[in-house]
Formats: C-alpha cells, structure tokens, sequence
C-alpha cells in the first residue's frame, strides 16, 4: 500500500508492505525411557501407575510437532524537497547573501 502527499514545496510518502510466510510443519521424535503416561520421568513423576508405566511403556518414542510461520510489517517513509525550489526564489536573494 502507498500513501503520498504532495505539496508545492515538499513531497511527503511512505510505502507500507505486510507479509505472511508459509507455514513450516516439523517434529522432533526422540525415544525417551522410564517415563510415565505423559511422557515424565519416572524418579520425578506423581503418577498412581509408576510400577504399571515401567513394566508397559518399554519402547516409547516422544514426538513434539513444530510450526514456524512469520508474519512481518515492511515499510519505506519520504520527505523530500524538490531542486525546483531554488527557481522559485528571485536571484537577488541569492546576490545579497553573497555580498554579505
């Protein structure tokens, strides 16, 4: 999107851009041993089934899925003068400031 203002004198704008990455889907899968129902380790687990989990989950695998997205705001902003304002002036100004 542009937005822009344009005066005699002074030319004012800005150019605003948003942007929205594909989402990215990964996991981590890791084998994890002497854990619970929640995949906590036993030594610091308050589950009722700590004898039950040992003796079950002997080959357990912990997948934790990852999404990365990026959502970002880019933008330019202006302020210019025109070099036609100098024409706009009378050239004795330009003579008396030199003779000073």
């Amino acid at each position: 999107m542009q937005i822009g203002f344009q005066f005699n004198e002074l030319d004012v704008g800005a150019d605003v851009g948003i942007y929205l990455d594909l989402p990215k889907l990964e996991a981590n899968i890791s084998r994890v041993s002497n854990v619970d129902e929640n995949c906590t380790a036993l030594s610091t687990s308050q589950s009722q089934d700590k004898a039950i989990a040992q003796k079950v989950l002997t080959d357990v695998y912990l997948i934790e899925p990852l999404v990365d997205w990026q959502i970002g705001v880019d933008g330019e902003a202006r302020v210019s003068r025109p070099n036609s304002l100098m024409s706009h002036l009378h050239d004795t100004c330009f003579h008396q400031a030199l003779l000073k």
